[in-house]
């Protein structure tokens, strides 16, 4: 996942801010790669249930495919305006 993950935060940004984008798209992966398994282990614990860990990376999901939506919106937004301003 993570190459598709790098391919579309470069993508979806312009090609002056896609270093940037993959840079942060890295940081965002290097964290949850770090903090992903203990919190998953912790909700498991602490609900005795796989359940709710479940659930938990399910809402993560959701919330990162939104953003991908969001920065998508963003760039056809940027490439249309620049359109038709002429540059």
């Amino acid at each position: 996942w993570v190459p598709l993950w790098l391919t579309i935060a470069s993508e979806a940004t312009p090609p002056e801010s896609s270093g940037w984008a993959t840079g942060i798209a890295t940081a965002i992966q290097s964290i949850g790669g770090l903090a992903g398994p203990p919190l998953f282990g912790f909700i498991v614990k602490m609900r005795q249930s796989f359940d709710p860990a479940l659930l938990f990376l399910l809402i993560m999901n959701f919330i990162t495919i939104a953003s991908i939506g969001f920065l998508k919106s963003l760039n056809k937004k940027e490439v249309s305006s620049s359109i038709y301003s002429g540059e």
